[in-house]
């Protein structure tokens, strides 16, 4: 759930993106890639029946002129048992594979800023570059209302950010 202008879960990250970015859909999709192949240490997840998959997270938009535009980011490498539907996922998957939660926040936070690129047709900057006296939404135009929904959706994602890590470090 969304709290103060941030959420802590990949559950209430995406509410509160819907709430504050009604316009800004967001898309999780994962599929097995048979291409990848196991780097890590140990044995190959695949003995024990697990298959690699690639997860990519979009975020898209519609313009006035009816033009989807999408930024998106994606992680390759996730295992997980055959059985599991493929295809469009919900938060819940990034819950069930403790490995992707803790990249999802980065991977909705990339697929934001790709977006808000290609809106704008310059990256907006991050929250540490960000100077509160330049306009953003100025360059884009007819579409000033989108813009704005997602520098909201990027702010709200980026403050959900801080106060995970704000947690983290307090349990540390």
């Amino acid at each position: 759930m969304a709290v103060k202008g941030f959420a802590i879960t990949p559950k209430g990250i995406l509410s509160g993106v819907r709430r504050i970015a009604p316009n800004v859909s967001i898309e999780i999709l994962w599929e097995v890639d048979p291409d990848y192949i196991w780097e890590g240490d140990g044995p190959n997840p695949e003995g024990w029946g697990y298959k690699p998959h690639s997860v990519y997270v979009y975020a898209v938009v519609v313009t006035e002129d009816g033009d989807e535009v999408a930024g998106r980011d994606h992680l390759e490498g996730i295992y997980e048992k055959p059985g599991v539907e493929e295809g469009p996922a919900s938060e819940r998957r990034f819950r069930m594979h403790p490995m992707t939660s803790s990249f999802f926040v980065e991977m909705l936070s990339t697929s934001l800023y790709e977006l808000s690129a290609k809106l704008f047709d310059k990256a907006i900057p991050s929250r540490k570059e960000w100077d509160p006296r330049i306009d953003y939404t100025k360059r884009v135009g007819e579409d000033k209302e989108l813009a704005k929904e997602v520098v909201r959706a990027i702010n709200f994602v980026e403050r959900s950010s801080d106060e995970i890590d704000n947690r983290e470090q307090r349990r540390a």
